[in-house]
């Protein structure tokens, strides 16, 4: 057990010193992971089109088009890949600020405070910083997972020896 707990400890320095190196590394993991699974739901949508008797002209456009944009994001480029998930996630979180601002109007309108409005404010320039700033942000995310796993290599290290 404590040459699986040296070995774990290992490839998370690794890791962690490659992805220091590599910021954009994470990111682009991601974000083509999330191509992947664009990829494979359009082909699920194609099967799915082929086999129901009742078909629709939108269900076959909705499958071909998943189909070709989940093709065209696996033949993207590292940055590419890394500035599509942050914009997607800044487009999450403006819409979902958005939502949170009109529903602190409201209750600050019924007498209970700002915290929802102000957080909804927050949440706005939140996602207008990742959105203006898509591969800023994809170094900085990149650096922080890096140093996660530098810092639980190191934990499982010293756990290691400690046993």
């Amino acid at each position: 057990m404590k040459s699986f707990s040296l070995l774990a400890g290992l490839l998370s320095l690794l890791i962690g010193f490659y992805l220091f190196n590599q910021p954009l590394s994470a990111v682009a993991t991601i974000g083509w992971l999330l191509a992947l699974l664009i990829f494979i739901w359009g082909i699920q949508g194609l099967f799915t089109y082929f086999k129901r008797q009742r078909k629709t002209i939108w269900q076959l456009l909705q499958a071909i088009v998943s189909t070709v944009f989940g093709l065209m994001l696996l033949g993207s480029s590292a940055l590419s890949l890394s500035r599509l998930v942050i914009s997607f996630v800044a487009y999450w979180i403006l819409t979902i600020a958005i939502l949170r601002m009109m529903s602190g109007y409201q209750t600050r309108k019924m007498g209970f405070g700002n915290s929802t409005l102000n957080s909804g404010i927050a949440m706005f320039l939140l996602g207008l910083v990742l959105l203006l700033g898509p591969v800023l942000t994809s170094v900085f995310i990149g650096k922080f997972l890096s140093l996660v796993f530098i810092i639980l290599g190191f934990s499982v290290l010293v756990f290691s020896f400690r046993r």
